[in-house]
């Protein structure tokens, strides 16, 4: 029904490039179903894991990006200080970004997701909100196209970082995990806002990954 009906607005991304490229769709979708829908996806709070400060209650990108920072900067010193020893604190520290990550996900994934973390009844009905969805898109012309998305969701809606989380995260894990076993090392940290010690040689914001290798 209406619920799950957008019309999409392109807002600019001021990136530089042209065309689809330099917008980003916002989808104006019905307040009454992202009210709806959102409240239904939190009504159960999963484990997120600790790499990850893309939409978490209490957690900021912010102080991820402290922590890294400090740790980059100790490892700089280390070198300055010791030049002879210097190739053991080289390091290299990048940020890696999914293009269109919330539309990414393929119905397939985030179906997997609903029945991982949501009883069945709750998760048949939160799996209609991107599987019936239509958009309208206005062109410059004047013209109307209507759209039915066959993966992902829409950007614009409260409960889709949290579905594309569900999908992404798993995937950062098994990766971590990866690098864990063939690095020979991996870098820690004490974290001031947790109080614990906290792998940060990878870090998620949302859709995007900070690496410190």
């Amino acid at each position: 029904g209406s619920w799950q009906f957008s019309q999409a607005v392109g807002l600019d991304k001021s990136n530089g490039k042209e065309g689809c490229a330099a917008v980003r769709l916002i989808n104006l979708l019905c307040p009454a179903g992202k009210t709806f829908f959102s409240h239904l996806y939190t009504l159960h709070t999963r484990r997120r894991p600790p790499f990850s400060y893309g939409f978490c209650p209490h957690r900021r990108r912010e102080q991820a990006l402290l922590i890294q920072n400090i740790v980059t900067w100790k490892l700089r010193r280390l070198q300055a200080l010791h030049p002879s020893k210097s190739s053991l604190f080289s390091h290299t520290n990048t940020m890696r970004d999914i293009s269109n990550a919330f539309p990414s996900a393929s119905h397939e994934a985030l179906n997997d997701s609903m029945d991982r973390h949501f009883d069945q009844h709750t998760a048949r009905i939160l799996k209609l909100r991107y599987t019936q969805t239509w958009i309208q898109i206005t062109s410059a012309t004047g013209h109307n196209v209507i759209l039915q998305p066959h993966q992902g969701g829409l950007q614009g809606d409260g409960c889709m970082p949290g579905m594309f989380a569900g999908v992404y995260e798993p995937i950062v894990r098994d990766w971590i995990t990866w690098k864990e076993h063939m690095l020979p090392s991996t870098i820690r940290a004490f974290d001031p806002f947790t109080r614990t010690i906290q792998e940060v040689g990878t870090t998620l914001f949302a859709d995007d990954i900070r690496e410190l290798n």
